[in-house]
């Protein structure tokens, strides 16, 4: 009987070693990395921009909507034209923070610190903060319309009753302040005198939005609640007058 011949080995199978990347490959992975971020970069931030923006808006939208309720429970009136140690003279923030599920310390009118006492509670009221504002600091971004304080007479009204005007869909209620003001100062809050306009030829005097923050536009809302986007230099005395 014949012996069979043993079969040989297989073959050896082994896998070649996997190549290196070269530097040039990796300068090249890089370059289209940077390149993609290049490109992304400038839509990324005007999208973030624009969601600050509208932001802001609903802030003030939800400031139109907290109005009403105030004015509902006060026989149709809304506060303005703060004024430290002026009875009934209350700061707007104050009347409002409670609709906002934000109640604040009882400080009496005549305090010289009440500002100070009161700032760090309105940094916490996030309807109060617009998002894009130049300084973080600042407790309050908005100002309220106070106009008709100013008058020839000097006569001052602590509150105005807002119903009674027909073009409530025309006059500014609340807008956006300025990133200069004091940070612990309401009575900036405020907007009653021309000096205070963006286009003012006393920039130390203004007390609305005279910056790029929304690209040139500032926010703004109505008497009758509607919120509207404006370029900052269009507002006039006409946008706060009270006066039909």
């Amino acid at each position: 009987m014949t012996s069979r011949a043993p079969h040989p080995p297989p073959p050896s199978r082994t896998s070649p070693a996997p190549r290196a990347i070269t530097h040039v490959e990796l300068l090249v992975v890089i370059g289209i990395i940077a390149l993609l971020i290049a490109i992304l970069l400038p839509a990324l931030t005007a999208a973030k921009a624009q969601a600050d923006a509208l932001k802001c808006a609903a802030n003030l939208r939800t400031m139109g909507q907290v109005m009403q309720q105030y004015a509902n429970d006060n026989r149709g009136f809304i506060p303005r034209d703060y004024s430290p140690g002026n009875p009934g003279h209350i700061f707007w923030g104050e009347m409002y923070a409670k609709y906002l599920n934000r109640p604040l310390p009882t400080i009496s009118n005549n305090s010289s610190s009440r500002d100070h006492t009161l700032a760090p509670y309105f940094a916490l009221i996030p309807i109060y903060q617009c998002p894009s504002f130049p300084n973080p600091v600042q407790p309050v971004d908005y100002v309220n319309n106070g106009w008709d304080k100013y008058s020839p007479s000097g006569q001052t009204q602590a509150a105005f009753k807002v119903t009674k005007f027909r073009r409530a869909g025309e006059i500014i209620f609340m807008t956006e302040g300025n990133k200069n003001r004091q940070v612990d100062t309401f009575v900036y809050h405020d907007v009653w005198h021309p000096s205070h306009l963006p286009t003012s030829s006393s920039p130390s005097e203004r007390r609305i939005c005279d910056d790029a923050r929304h690209r040139g536009n500032i926010n703004c809302v109505y008497l009758d609640g509607h919120v509207a986007a404006r370029p900052f230099k269009s507002l006039t005395e006409k946008d706060f007058r009270l006066t039909n």
